[in-house]
């Protein structure tokens, strides 16, 4: 969907870069612009939301093996070294908060106004 938006910006590009600046020429490239940002926003949304799904997941993951092993690997221990160990996790493992997802916008709403206003100040010459 992504590579769909982009497409289309680019075929836009590529089929008014060499037209006659007319005002029907500047209206249908910037429908077509707005046609690709319309179909790339939802898609870099996605993006962004499975990468922050992906890494609650491979928390979580990782969480889950580190406590499915400890079994294992303190079985042979001393029992006062296990309880010391056990009570070590509790405080690691359980009563902590859930860490706030950061988003880290690259883009900002003004460069892209900025940015649309120059491609239409270019499509008009």
């Amino acid at each position: 969907m992504f590579a769909l938006g982009i497409g289309t910006a680019i075929a836009t590009l590529w089929k008014f870069w060499d037209d006659p600046s007319t005002p029907e020429n500047a209206w249908s490239a910037i429908i077509r612009l707005l046609y690709a940002i319309a179909i790339t926003t939802p898609a870099w949304y996605a993006a962004k939301e499975s990468a922050r799904h992906r890494t609650n997941a491979d928390r979580a993951r990782q969480t889950e093996l580190e406590l499915a092993s400890l079994g294992p690997f303190i079985e042979l221990m001393q029992p006062e070294k296990k309880e010391a160990i056990r009570e070590d996790l509790i405080k690691n493992y359980f009563g902590k908060g859930v860490t706030p997802h950061e988003v880290n916008e690259p883009v900002k709403i003004k460069d892209l106004k900025d940015l649309l206003l120059e491609a239409i100040k270019a499509l008009s010459k």
